[in-house]
């Protein structure tokens, strides 16, 4: 994953992930040295993890125009502390700059980036049992500490949890094949499971074989760099699949609601 806006230096970077300056992403590297100074304020959205809610910050800091003049012509560590605008709650962020290389990384954070992640997980425990939620907390938490190969294995877990599933259902139909199914490999058993998976799954499939090369083959640095876009893809599966369940439920429901109703206006008839 590319990180070039605001938001992305604050929320999103990982801890030790090494961003290099460039032309494309230096004014916005100046706006993270000057935010919160005396001659420039700086608003921006974010996720409050005190309140579980998003909010708008600003900026609050001690940084003058002499302390970054020397940061960026010698380096050296600075902080950023964003205030809550709604409650006033502050959270803070620390970097350190190589001003030779050029290079810039977050080397701290308060609250920690898992905390903040952890939301993801709490909006989709509704389709995750306890210990598939569990996992992608893990996940989370590794992938905020730099660790890219570990929350890979946690992210195949869900996915493979999902799959099966899906297989438990197919399991329950008389035209079902089991042999066919467990001599397929993954990308088959998934098309034979089509009529039972979200479709988005189906769709992007390659998922899986992406976590596995991950796992197997990738370094740390290219599973942190590919982690947003499957974790993503994780979690439109997951609301798909919270969505069915719900509209499943809605069915049920109406379904009651219309029989109780058939079954009055019949007695009422016959009076």
């Amino acid at each position: 994953m590319q990180y070039a806006t605001f938001e992305d230096f604050l929320f999103k970077l990982p801890i030790y992930t090494k961003v290099q300056v460039t032309d494309a992403n230096s004014e916005v590297f100046l706006l993270l040295l000057t935010c919160g100074s005396s001659f420039s304020e700086t608003a921006v959205d974010g996720y409050n993890p005190y309140r579980s809610l998003i909010t708008t910050y600003t900026c609050r800091g001690n940084n003058d125009h002499g302390f970054v003049d020397s940061l960026v012509d010698e380096g050296g560590y600075f902080h950023v502390d964003l205030t809550c605008k709604r409650y006033a709650d502050v959270v803070r962020f620390y970097y350190i700059y190589d001003a030779a290389a050029r290079e810039f990384m977050k080397v701290g954070q308060y609250p920690s980036m898992a905390t903040y992640e952890q939301s993801a997980v709490k909006r989709y425990q509704r389709a995750l049992s306890k210990e598939h939620a569990t996992e992608f907390s893990k996940a989370i938490g590794l992938k905020a500490h730099g660790v890219g190969i570990g929350s890979f294995v946690y992210l195949r877990r869900i996915f493979e949890r999902l799959i099966e599933e899906a297989h438990q259902e197919a399991l329950k139909s008389q035209n079902w094949d089991e042999e066919v199914y467990m001599k397929a490999k993954m990308n088959d058993k998934i098309l034979l499971l089509e009529a039972y998976l979200p479709g988005f799954l189906v769709e992007s499939r390659v998922m899986y074989s992406i976590l596995s090369k991950g796992i197997h083959e990738l370094s740390e640095q290219e599973c942190l760099h590919h982690f947003d876009a499957i974790k993503v893809g994780i979690e439109i599966i997951l609301e798909e699949h919270i969505e069915k369940k719900a509209r499943e439920q809605r069915m049920d429901e109406a379904r009651k609601a219309i029989a109780q109703a058939h079954q009055f206006l019949g007695k009422d008839s016959t009076k």
